[in-house]
């Protein structure tokens, strides 16, 4: 049987396993930070935003294996839609994520062709007062994963693997049950995965593509847990963070633009002075890995939330150990709700 790796950019965006167990989990007490006015519930008519981040690298390989990648861009775009769940058609969300770079492998300084890898994820999940209760989520994955794990490779030709793959979670009306399937293009004779897992457990669950989305609503006061299927195993997962959230004030260079009636106005990139929130989280169990570290913009104040909550930064390790890879904000179009 062939073991299934995931694509080191597969795992680098909102598919998160991490520490913690479900048992005593207490339910999340989201607030929808998203808005100007963070007291939106049910009323999210009208809603879009566009979130545009660069993404750079930091090479820790070696001269007989490292990878290197351009600066990328990722762009997370959010809307109101109305969602059939059921015999039922409810208010909901619309987040779609894609994650566009190029790279290239060196083995033994010599180096090999380019490639782009292309993440791209559709989420459907109900507002704040469901915890936003997924519906269903589809990613589908182009990345060139690193051949070698665990020894450097022989070759340039030897390097990497090209992974194509479809993740799809479909969930029933009560949230108790995901119907997950893995299908894949490449390599040729990758087996495709069909399970139902049981979410059975205490405390809120979360779809692994709303996780980054999520953490705008906590409350930062103390560190939270919550409930999700690791993508690699197929199996539902405790998360906890370790500690609550640090907040400090930092300074950044965006663009905050202005969404009304299908059109944008675009502002000026410009230096924000801002309270952060920063936090750490990880991998458990038999597919651990590295922790990623996300600093989201704190609530402004009780009326106008200025920032929204947005996610600022992002620090992914990319599997092998072979770097890091760092999201930053770059621009933010927000509409007036």
């Amino acid at each position: 049987m062939k073991k299934r790796y995931f694509a080191c950019l597969a795992l680098a965006l909102p598919a998160l396993a991490f520490a913690g167990c479900t048992s005593g989990t207490s339910r999340l007490a989201l607030s929808a930070n998203w808005y100007a006015a963070a007291d939106t519930t049910t009323e999210i008519s009208n809603t879009y935003e566009e979130l545009v981040y660069t993404v750079s690298f930091e090479s820790t390989g070696t001269d007989a294996y490292s990878v290197e990648y351009d600066e990328g861009t990722y762009t997370a775009t959010l809307r109101n839609e109305n969602i059939t769940i059921g015999a039922t058609v409810r208010a909901g969300y619309h987040l779609t994520t894609e994650l566009t770079i190029t790279g290239r492998y060196n083995v033994n300084v010599e180096t090999g062709e380019d490639f782009t890898d292309v993440v791209i994820s559709d989420v459907w999940f109900l507002d704040v007062t469901t915890e936003l209760q997924p519906v269903r989520s589809v990613k589908k994955v182009l990345s060139h994963s690193p051949s070698h794990t665990n020894s450097y490779p022989d070759s340039i030709e030897d390097a990497s693997t090209t992974y194509e793959y479809t993740y799809t979670s479909e969930y029933n009306e009560d949230c108790t049950e995901a119907s997950v399937t893995l299908t894949y293009t490449q390599p040729e004779g990758m087996p495709d995965v069909e399970r139902t897992v049981s979410l059975s457990g205490d405390g809120t669950y979360l779809d692994n593509e709303t996780i980054l989305f999520a953490m705008r609503g906590i409350n930062t006061a103390s560190a939270l847990s919550f409930r999700t299927v690791n993508p690699v195993t197929q199996q539902q997962t405790g998360i906890a963070m370790s500690a609550a959230p640090e907040i400090a004030e930092r300074t950044q260079t965006f663009a905050i633009n202005a969404y009304e009636n299908g059109t944008v106005t675009e502002g000026a990139s410009v230096e924000h002075t801002l309270d952060a929130y920063t936090f750490t989280l990880g991998y458990s169990g038999s597919n651990a890995g590295q922790s990623q570290t996300l600093t989201y913009a704190a609530r402004t104040d009780g009326v106008t939330n200025t920032y929204r909550n947005v996610l600022l930064e992002m620090s992914v390790p990319v599997i092998n150990s072979l770097g890091t890879l760092t999201y930053r904000l770059t621009s933010a179009t927000f509409n007036g709700k």
